[in-house]
């Protein structure tokens, strides 16, 4: 049998706002017979002044008390006979109203971080002899990250990229005049995988919206609040007083967004300025420069070995792309009571859990 609605009730004026549910009401199905004959009705002026302070108070989620009164979120769409409902006292003559359907839900206040591609580190090396090309002197020695050597292709110096010299092998064996160590330029550079552009960010805060649909005798009232808003329909007033989250580790992981496809993960990722090796993110740069690939990458990631002729690098870096189809960090992601989602550019999340109400 489906269970009754939850229902609210006003009080006289007589009494304090807002009205405070008895924490020993009983819960089972026995009920005390109501009397046939209406209550009598306080003056007119009373009741108007009633009607403006009914306020809501929604809590959610909270691991309450046994003394506590809780409602569950249903879908049911009972019907509203009279003010005989649960908690709804039989003296509030036609001030009865019943929670026909409730959703709370919570919108992430997204913090971009910085943009982010999926990318191949690759290097490229060059040869030259003692006093030839660019190699003389100590200029191998005096090689920075960002010279654009002329050595390279034009390709890898306008890539994200760093430059480097290490001295190679001279003389006939190695194709030299001079007997001399000669230069081993080599340049370790960035290519881009795939064309998508990721932004990555996380929620530092989420603002609550409560979705309710209230029945009051034979008016269906669908109302949508935040923290601090208000609605008033005929003289009563619907207020959103406060709602808590729960400090879940989850609502803190950072996003990866995929705005192309329209999806978007929830992983470890570099925070912004401090690339973390092996972690999504070591490559960061604005939105213009994402969709240029004139982003930045730490050569840290990489640990090369330079050879006389060339030089190999293995590098650790995580693209978002490899972790994009594991169910265990794409949205829509449940963990416990929470489900966050991400639609229409949009990531929320959804607690099913019972919140408290007092009216």
């Amino acid at each position: 049998m489906a269970a009754k609605p939850h229902a609210i009730s006003y009080r006289s004026p007589k009494h304090l706002y807002p009205l405070e549910l008895d924490p020993q009401i009983k819960t089972d199905t026995a009920k005390e017979p109501v009397s046939a004959q209406p209550p009598r009705k306080p003056h007119t002026s009373s009741k108007k002044v009633l009607l403006n302070y009914v306020s809501i108070l929604c809590l959610l989620p909270l691991a309450l008390a046994d003394n506590e009164t809780t409602y569950e979120e249903t879908t049911r769409t009972p019907k509203v006979p009279d003010c005989t409902l649960d908690h709804c006292a039989p003296w509030a003559w036609e001030c009865c109203s019943a929670l026909q359907k409730t959703e709370i839900q919570y919108k992430c206040n997204f913090h971009e971080w910085y943009y982010t591609r999926d990318y191949i580190a690759d290097t490229e090396s060059v040869h030259r002899c003692d006093h030839t090309s660019s190699c003389y002197e100590s200029t191998c020695e005096e090689v920075d990250l960002d010279d654009e050597i002329d050595e390279f292709s034009k390709s890898v110096r306008k890539a994200p990229s760093y430059s480097h010299c290490t001295r190679a092998c001279g003389g006939l064996v190695c194709g030299c005049f001079f007997l001399t160590p000669a230069c081993n330029f080599w340049r370790l550079y960035a290519s881009p995988n795939l064309t998508y552009i990721y932004r990555v960010g996380q929620c530092p805060t989420w603002t609550p919206v409560v979705h309710l649909i209230v029945q009051q005798q034979n008016t269906t009232i669908p109302l949508t609040l935040s923290n601090g808003e208000s609605y008033n329909h005929e003289g009563i007033t619907f207020t959103l007083q406060s709602t808590s989250q729960p400090q879940l580790p989850i609502l803190q992981l950072p996003l990866i967004i995929n705005d192309d496809k329209a999806q978007a993960i929830m992983t470890a990722a570099s925070t912004l300025g401090q690339p973390i090796v092996g972690s999504v993110g070591t490559m960061q740069c604005d939105e213009k420069s994402a969709r240029n690939f004139r982003c930045t990458f730490p050569h840290e990631i990489c640990n090369c070995i330079p050879s006389d002729f060339d030089t190999k690098c293995t590098c650790t870096y995580t693209n978002p792309m490899e972790l994009w189809d594991l169910p265990e960090v794409r949205l829509p992601l449940s963990s416990g009571p929470v489900t966050i989602n991400y639609l229409d550019k949009e990531i929320t999340n959804n607690n099913p859990q019972s919140y408290y109400m007092q009216n």
